[in-house]
């Protein structure tokens, strides 16, 4: 994939069978394009198929292990 954003909205997709209600900008700026437009619940606790924003990067959580460590698939990071 050309950008970590791509990746992410097409996995999403996948995952959760319905496009991702966040279509615009920069992994910078989905983070707050979420909290500000209050399209899926936030935190810091790791959720099966959520996307995960760091650094002006995103990924998507594909599995919480039994050790507490995260899985994540990503791409151009």
């Amino acid at each position: 994939m050309p950008n970590c954003v791509a990746y992410v909205y097409g996995r999403v997709y996948e995952m959760n069978g319905e496009k991702p209600l966040i279509t615009h900008g920069d992994a910078s700026d989905w983070f707050f394009i979420n909290k500000n437009g209050g399209y899926y619940e936030y935190g810091n606790q790791p959720k099966l198929g959520a996307v995960a924003c760091w650094s002006n990067h995103v990924a998507v959580v594909e599995r919480i292990n039994s050790d507490g460590s995260v899985t994540f698939s990503e791409s151009h990071w």
